[in-house]
């Protein structure tokens, strides 16, 4: 059974399904608001940790699982019973290393129950993993969906229920390992009828063909996830809890803006897979239009949150949070860079590059712990926050002469130039003109700019832009059917 459609349907239909992750954006800021900075610093801390541990988990089976099902689809069943077997190994392993580390880093037993119950819920969105990813695969991303405004808005729901109740930061721990096991039932229920295959068998041997193929493309998302949460973690040791919940509220926004590449990167990543061994042409084809629309993207948002920065804190997280402005501002710079990497990263594993991306990831991650060090001791999280964009540009670079060199023409980098131009041309009258006007009007006029001259220079030529009307022409009139 296949569920094939366009690539611009598949990613606005995952784009609902991500859509969802607002729930926990706002979720975030309810804590944010009725822990305070020290236990909402405690409680991202705990989020921060148990991640360090997802390579145990997953050693790369979730992205193995959407490359390989995508190419051979009758083996979907192998794959995902293979898959749980792991996790059964791994989960009672992971939860000993965790008890461990976390009482030689931490005397804090509030510290520590936090960090406890967050694993137990990461455990079981592991598992809920393997359907997703056989999901995926099949590029059925409406199920998914269903089970992620169940997760999500159960989330925001119940832990923000707690919170309101006054049950504070436990309540809030408890409500993600209620909602998740809810969950993992319904996903079950929801997608054991999807696929058609006839059940397989346990084969030792099959289980360590997927470790060691997993592992490369596991050893980078580790890397990465190491990355994401090192200057957490790094600040929460270095400093304290309270510099942790200014830095995590500006950086839960911008992990939030990053939802976008990773929307287009897991609809892409199927595709890529099977493209990459049957036409060529079509290939590069995507490759080329992903970087370029992300890179779209990404200057669309900066060109937006820029000049709100300062409001958009106040708004949502409160003068507690106000220190937390500068770091925002500070990572939003980072926010085109990541959003490229983020891309590049999908089409390195569709072709089985997954170790040269470990080599680049493992250089970003020494780079980053080695840089935090220095800078945190002296300038704290803002320190982390430049850093952060510092590191970024620098994997960018790394990947995107990688690519240009073995998959695209070198005329990609002139498009992508083109785009940059049509987005610094209207910095200069929204941005530095010291006329006293409201920041959304400079936000406006930024990004309407951009857009305008996107289509007066035709970075996004006639049939692009006919193609997108009519994308959203027809949901449209879905929509109004409803």
């Amino acid at each position: 059974m296949s569920n094939k459609g366009s690539l611009l349907k598949n990613i606005l239909t995952f784009g609902v399904s991500s859509a969802t992750l607002a729930f926990l954006f706002l979720l975030a800021v309810i804590a944010a608001r009725y822990l305070g900075p020290q236990d909402f610093g405690i409680f991202t801390f705990a989020l921060a940790f148990v991640f360090f541990f997802d390579f145990l988990l997953d050693p790369g089976l979730y992205h193995l699982m959407i490359r390989e099902i995508a190419r051979d689809n009758t083996k979907v069943r192998q794959y995902m019973l293979h898959a749980f077997v792991w996790k059964l190994i791994a989960i009672p392993v992971v939860f000993l290393l965790v008890v461990l580390v976390i009482n030689f880093i931490h005397e804090s037993s509030r510290i520590q129950n936090a960090v406890y119950l967050m694993a137990i819920s990461s455990f079981i969105k592991s598992i809920k993993d393997v359907y997703r990813s056989s999901l995926f695969a099949y590029e059925n991303f409406k199920l998914e969906a269903i089970s992620a405004v169940i997760e999500k808005g159960g989330l925001l729901v119940l832990g923000g229920l707690a919170l309101v109740m006054g049950y504070g930061l436990y309540g809030l721990c408890w409500s993600f390992v209620v909602v998740r096991i809810i969950d993992l039932f319904v996903i079950h229920f929801m997608s054991r009828q999807f696929f058609e295959i006839p059940a397989s068998k346990f084969h030792i041997q099959f289980l360590k063909y997927m470790l060691k193929s997993g592992i490369p493309i596991g050893a980078y998302y580790v890397t990465l996830n190491l990355y994401n949460y090192i200057d957490t973690v790094m600040i929460s040791i270095m400093r304290n809890s309270e510099e942790v919940g200014w830095y995590s509220a500006s950086y839960k926004v911008y992990e939030g803006l990053l939802i976008i590449p990773v929307i287009i990167g897991t609809v892409m990543l199927p595709r890529l897979s099977l493209s990459k061994n049957s036409d060529s042409e079509v290939f590069e084809e995507i490759i080329t239009q992903g970087w370029r629309y992300l890179l779209i993207l990404a200057l669309l948002v900066i060109s937006i949150g820029m000049p709100l920065t300062y409001d958009f804190i106040d708004m949502f997280y409160g003068e507690l949070y106000v220190e937390s402005a500068i770091t925002l501002k500070i990572l939003l710079y980072g926010v085109a860079f990541a959003y490229m990497v983020n891309f590049l990263q999908t089409v390195m594993i569709s072709i089985d590059k997954q170790k040269i991306l470990v080599s680049i990831a493992l250089f970003g991650l020494i780079l980053n712990v080695l840089l935090n060090y220095i800078v945190i001791q002296r300038y704290g999280y803002v320190g982390a926050a430049v850093v952060t964009v510092i590191v970024e540009a620098l994997v960018f670079l790394m990947l995107s002469y990688y690519i240009i060199s073995i998959c695209v023409e070198s005329s990609l980098i002139l498009q992508l130039l083109k785009v940059t131009a049509c987005w610094l041309i209207p910095v200069i009258p929204a941005m530095l003109i010291p006329i006293d006007i409201p920041n959304y009007v400079r936000a406006l006029f930024w990004s309407i700019g951009f857009i305008v001259l996107l289509r007066l220079t035709k970075a996004i030529n006639d049939q692009e832009w006919m193609k997108f009307a009519m994308v959203f022409h027809n949901l449209k009139l879905r929509y109004n059917q409803k």
